[in-house]
């Protein structure tokens, strides 16, 4: 149970869900492997929520949806198109 891409590896748009809900949420991604770049960043990135808050939240489903469009949006800013 936890946070799954849904999306095809072979091209096309993905989104993440909970599988223990089965509900999605966050972003559109424009690729199965943007979206795994994405939660690899988020794992491995501080970011300005988890330095506030002084947790570790490395889980996309713990952040609200502001938080997580903010993080996706330094994420893009951060990482180039073409490692997208």
């Amino acid at each position: 149970m936890g946070c799954r891409i849904l999306g095809s590896k072979s091209g096309g748009q993905a989104v993440l869900y909970c599988s223990t809900t089965m509900f999605t949420f966050g972003p559109v991604f424009g690729s199965y492997q943007e979206a795994e770049r994405f939660l690899d960043w988020l794992r491995g990135t501080p970011n300005e929520e988890t330095t506030i808050l002084g947790l570790s939240k490395s889980d996309p489903r713990s952040y609200h949806e502001g938080a997580l469009e903010r993080l996706y949006s330094k994420f893009r800013a951060e990482v180039p198109d073409e490692t997208l």
